[in-house]
């Protein structure tokens, strides 16, 4: 499947709007997606954009979800900076189609995870 993004302009976008600590290299995220190690990437992200939550992925079928991803939110979130939400769960549902998908999948990542870090 071809795409017509460029992840790394889109995570360096991304990084300059929140602050990110250091800049992010779009080529070892790529690496560890083709590698399987999708867990790695997204802990990698939350710890950059300040998030110290537990992040789970959930793979949709294409068919269940009408956006590429989402964050499903808690009631019962913390509030920012709260010690209790050192290590809370948050899932991203994200449409099976972009797994193994390294141009694509850490840009949904990073946006969900953003969007998050408001």
């Amino acid at each position: 499947m071809e795409s017509n993004f460029d992840a790394e302009k889109g995570i360096d976008k991304l990084s300059n709007i929140v602050g990110v600590k250091e800049p992010i290299n779009t080529r070892i995220l790529k690496k560890k997606i083709e590698r399987g190690k999708i867990e790695t990437i997204i802990h990698y992200l939350a710890l950059q954009f300040g998030l110290p939550v537990k992040i789970n992925l959930e793979w949709e079928s294409d068919s269940e979800l009408t956006k590429p991803a989402k964050v499903v939110i808690p009631k019962d979130l913390p509030f920012f900076g709260s010690p209790k939400l050192s290590g809370f769960p948050i899932t991203i549902e994200i449409k099976l189609i972009y797994r193994k998908n390294p141009d694509i999948l850490p840009i949904l990542l990073a946006h969900e995870i953003r969007k998050n870090s408001n």
